[in-house]
């Protein structure tokens, strides 16, 4: 080795190791000399210099180089430190054992067999420091914008369920109206029928007595008259018919006042205030607002039994009823002639369980997982806006209870809710 060669060998600010291919040293630097308290490294093997290296991967390594003449790379972030040396950049601070980057280069012979192999060691601290703080760096930032994802979509959630919450308030204030305005004149109609079956029932006293006193008169002529009078004008049926329709009407107005009452009822302004409300009753009275959603679809079966009164925000849970029951008229096809909506409740220890099922469509087993997810909705574009179920999921939950779903594709589905009977005990347990 030429003395320019040899010094520039020995100074050279990275590591030089040249070896044989049993992993006797040859040569080597300064830089290789300065990581180790042995002397005359010369002759020795490598693996014994060098005692922290991985001797089974090396030689594995050493193996394939000399079988395809092909240099080796070993990047820091594949195995950070091959040699256990100290780090000699000041820059990173506390970090004191070096990282490296290093190669394996084949020394060919005469033959053109690989008879050494040098070994270059590159101190690479620094940049790899650098690259893992700007990698951690990037992973906080990406973890922060995923929080602030999930924020803005906790934030888009509430908002969607305040405007929905506020939409049946409304909605709640405006049956509250239309109840109040359709009482009055519902209460002069029922006046005016009360009175008018009165009218009615004495012309028909007046008209018995006329057709005594025509038939106490005993003149033939002025019966047979009266007789093409009343065949005339069909009165003997008049009559009679009014009787009928007056109880017709009679029953049309106390329909419509028990609409109205359910009306009221079911919309009473949600002024946040805990009361015991009769589930029953609030069921009652959520089918009747919705009894155009399931008149033609389904045939509803109620089983309630016997509850005691449940403490609770009625409006609110009138709203998952109402919300259930809908989805029960949507799910099934208005073809069918077959539609069943079965409504059960029932006490269970300190408990009471509600149950709405339908044998519609049902819903798949991929879609049970996300059915309470805001905004999730198997409806099409348009109809359906996917918070029903999620503001439903969010009151029973407000009330310490249970929501859940069973469902089979084609059979038919089955929420069912469990609520507390006392919310004092609820948030004791």
């Amino acid at each position: 080795m030429s003395s320019l060669l040899e010094q520039t060998f020995l100074q050279v600010n990275i590591g030089l190791l040249v070896i044989t291919t049993d992993g006797t040293i040859t040569l080597c630097n300064h830089y290789m000399e300065d990581q180790t308290s042995e002397t005359d490294l010369v002759g020795r093997n490598i693996f014994d210099v060098y005692p922290e290296l991985p001797q089974k991967w090396l030689q594995r390594r050493i193996e394939s180089i000399c079988q395809l003449k092909n240099s080796s790379y070993i990047n820091w972030e594949q195995r950070a430190s091959l040699f256990n040396f100290r780090s000699s950049r000041p820059i990173t601070g506390t970090q004191n054992k070096m990282i490296q980057n290093c190669s394996l280069l084949p020394i060919l012979d005469d033959e053109n067999q690989v008879s050494h192999i040098c070994i270059t060691v590159n101190d690479t601290t620094a940049t790899a420091i650098s690259q893992m703080q700007l990698k951690k760096t990037s992973l906080r930032l990406n973890e922060e914008k995923k929080a602030q994802q999930r924020l803005i979509e906790k934030l888009e959630e509430t908002k969607n369920q305040l405007l929905q919450s506020e939409k049946m308030a409304s909605i709640g204030q405006l049956a509250a109206g239309v109840a109040h305005e359709i009482n009055n004149p519902v209460g002069f109609i029922k006046s005016n029928f009360n009175t008018l079956k009165e009218y009615a029932g004495e012309l028909n006293g007046a008209l018995d007595k006329y057709n005594d006193i025509i038939k106490a008169m005993g003149d033939v002529d002025i019966e047979q008259r009266i007789d093409s009078i009343n065949n005339e004008h069909d009165i003997e049926y008049v009559t009679e018919d009014i009787s009928t329709l007056l109880a017709e009407s009679f029953d049309g107005i106390s329909r419509i006042e028990d609409i109205v009452k359910s009306l009221k009822h079911f919309s009473r302004a949600d002024t946040k205030e805990w009361e015991e409300a009769d589930i029953n009753e609030g069921i009652e009275n959520t089918l009747k607002v919705v009894a155009h959603e399931l008149k033609y679809i389904a045939e509803v079966e109620k089983d309630l039994n016997d509850l005691p009164l449940v403490q609770c925000l009625p409006m609110q849970i009138n709203q998952v009823l109402m919300n259930l029951l809908v989805n029960a008229g949507h799910a099934i096809d208005p073809e069918r002639n077959d539609g069943k909506v079965l409504i059960q409740t029932l006490q269970k220890n300190q408990q009471i369980v509600i149950r709405i099922q339908d044998n519609g469509s049902g819903i798949e087993e991929k879609h049970l997982v996300k059915i309470f997810d805001p905004f999730f909705t198997t409806k099409p574009i348009g109809k359906g806006t996917g918070l029903g179920l999620s503001l439903s999921y969010n009151i029973i939950q407000e009330h310490n209870g249970e929501i859940i779903v069973n469902s089979t594709p084609g059979e038919g589905t089955c929420f069912t809710i469990t609520l507390p009977i006392s919310q004092r005990e609820a948030q004791n347990v």
